[in-house]
């Protein structure tokens, strides 16, 4: 070349002089990303159908051999979103691809590259794209949520869903991500793209996502107080219940536990029928009487087993009817003949014949304490000397006022504890037997005014009796005193 000239080098990549660049595109010029030079870079800008170089010589003698130009197939990815309908993370027989769906092309920053959305049999594409790393995120259609791989776990084998560069096609590639469906990054290079896929190896057409309705159940599991096997409003919900979720063939699905109000939900079901099997209930408890109404505010699960019945369950549908109702014994009322309110005298759990027992309580508790100071309550339970039978199933429940913590009571039967409520179960007394309870609670350090404590105790062949004591919190008790009340 003449010194110290002008000249263009072109190098054509479209057109009939294209040759083997035919289909490629022009790299950028002067990228400077991944360490890249004057040696390494390239150099040429495209003016039509070729690169251009523009080149002027030095000197005589002088060399120039870092003029450099890169070009490039184009990549694309794409191919299916699909209903899931039995959430195994797999396309199966009957399950087809959902049309309309909103599909985002991110680049490896989670920004968005490009969007478009399903056709009519599921799938997407996104083609004409620099080889780079991409992720794929699907917007679910209203009532859809991502697969998981197994009915009603929230994380199975498909969630978190296995990446998508193992190459395998027709399986679920996307993952929960705060309501949207997202996949791993996809590393797309020229000529490196799998071909089990039907085309050629600058396309990637593997990168699948499935979605289902989900459906779910809950409800509540409630303290039915007058044993009817219906809700009303002041019967609260009860805390740490598990319910188990069985499908038609008997095979546990899901668990859940009851929140501090008393109601459970499990989601991520497919459609089908379940039942839901209650158990830890709190000691002593029973379940209520089945009820019948269509409301959703009855007791669902048999008394004997503490399981519902087959409920049948459509894809998206939430059921929130499925209550259970539990009871203490010995309110008076028979669990095993509905009635609307609880009667006094014999109940079905005590012996055939069984005539009433006259039951009596009496306790006796600090009359004044300080904050931050541990006291002493005692009950006692006795059984009338006149009664000429046992009172059967005794209990005794002692309703705690806010301001006292129990600690650790040698000696008696372990209670059950649900919120500030204690129980405890006593078994049967002779006529003129007695049983005594002592527990030891430590005042809060903030505790003001005056606590009153209150204790029911019952049984099944008798009227359930009450009785209350009050401590006064005072700064000091220079002369501590007790109160007995009956």
């Amino acid at each position: 070349l003449r010194p110290s000239a002008t000249f263009q080098i072109r190098i054509p990549f479209a057109g009939p002089n294209a040759g083997v660049l035919a289909g490629t595109y022009l790299t950028a010029k002067n990228a400077t990303a991944g360490g890249g030079t004057d040696l390494t870079d390239s150099d040429a800008t495209a003016q039509g159908t070729f690169g251009a170089i523009n080149v002027t010589t030095g000197i005589a003698g002088r060399n120039t051999h870092d003029l450099d130009a890169g070009f490039a197939r184009p990549v694309s990815v794409g191919d299916l979103v699909w209903n899931d309908a039995n959430n195994d993370g797999l396309p199966g027989a009957g399950e087809n691809g959902i049309p309309g769906v909103t599909v985002r092309l991110l680049d490896a920053n989670s920004d968005q590259v490009s969007v478009t959305s399903t056709n009519a049999s599921g799938h997407y594409s996104f083609s004409g794209l620099a080889p780079a790393d991409y992720q794929i995120e699907v917007l679910p259609p209203l009532g859809y949520a991502t697969s998981t791989g197994k009915n009603g776990w929230a994380k199975a084998s498909f969630e978190p869903a296995p990446g998508p560069n193992d190459d395998r096609d027709g399986d679920d590639n996307g993952s929960d991500v705060g309501g949207a469906v997202r996949t791993a990054v996809v590393h797309l290079t020229s000529g490196s793209e799998p071909t089990n896929d039907g085309d050629g190896a600058d396309s990637n057409r593997t990168v699948d996502v499935g979605l289902f309705r989900a459906a779910s159940i809950g409800d509540l599991v409630w303290f039915d107080n007058d044993g009817n096997g219906t809700q009303s409003g002041s019967e609260p919900g009860v805390p740490r219940v598990s319910a188990t979720i069985y499908d038609a063939h008997g095979a546990e699905v899901a668990s859940a536990a009851t929140n501090g109000s008393g109601r459970y939900v499990a989601n991520n079901l497919i459609p089908g029928q379940y039942s839901v099997r209650f158990t830890n209930l709190p000691t002593g408890y029973l379940f209520s009487l089945r009820g019948s109404q269509a409301s959703g505010n009855d007791s669902d699960p048999d008394p004997a087993t503490g399981r519902t019945t087959l409920r049948a369950i459509a894809a998206g549908q939430t059921d929130t009817s499925i209550d259970a109702g539990i009871y203490i014994p010995g309110d008076g009322f028979n669990p095993t003949t509905p009635q609307s309110t609880p009667r006094a005298g014999v109940s079905g759990n005590a012996p055939k014949g069984t005539d009433p027992a006259k039951i009596t309580i009496h306790r006796i508790g600090p009359g004044k304490a300080r904050p931050g100071q541990k006291v002493t309550y005692e009950i006692t339970v006795r059984v009338a000397n006149s009664s000429s039978t046992p009172a059967f199933g005794v209990s005794l429940s002692e309703f705690l006022p806010k301001g006292l913590r129990v600690s650790p009571s040698p000696g008696n039967p372990t209670p059950s504890v649900v919120g500030s409520t204690l129980t405890w179960l006593l078994g049967d007394l002779a006529p003129g037997g007695t049983r005594t309870i002592r527990y030891v609670v430590r005042l809060n350090k903030t505790t003001k005014g005056s606590l009153v404590s209150r204790a029911v105790a019952r049984a099944r062949n008798a009227a359930k009796v009450s009785a209350s004591v009050t401590t006064r919190v005072v700064r000091s008790t220079k002369a501590p005193f007790s109160i007995e009340t009956s």
